[in-house]
């Protein structure tokens, strides 16, 4: 078998990437789409709720304090939570993005 020179044997392995080249480009394209689409399916549940829980009106508080930050994003997001303080009973609702809670009492909350 006579010696091939480097210059005279085909590339295979360039060839085998240009020809994959189309479906890593499409591959990606649509990575980037599920991206976007659920960082949007994830950030908007909060918004939505946040307006149904103040049309039956709950009262949004506004973390002023790194401590009070802190506290909201330690919560479990998209629940609503019980809580009692001085004897009464209270429901809130965190939205850690925006630094606030939502709060309303039984009458609120049995709507």
């Amino acid at each position: 078998m006579p010696f091939i020179c480097d210059k005279e044997r085909p590339n295979t392995m360039n060839r085998f990437l240009s020809s994959r080249r189309p479906n890593l480009l499409a591959v990606l394209l649509a990575l980037a789409a599920s991206v976007l689409i659920t960082d949007r399916a994830v950030a908007a549940p909060s918004t939505d709720a946040g307006d149904e829980l103040l049309g039956l009106g709950f009262k949004v508080l506004v973390a002023t304090t790194t401590i009070q930050q802190d506290w909201i994003r330690g919560m479990a997001p998209g629940q609503i939570r019980a809580m009692q303080r001085t004897g009464k009973k209270y429901f809130i609702y965190p939205d850690a993005p925006r630094n606030q809670i939502y709060v309303g009492g039984p009458k609120e909350y049995d709507v």
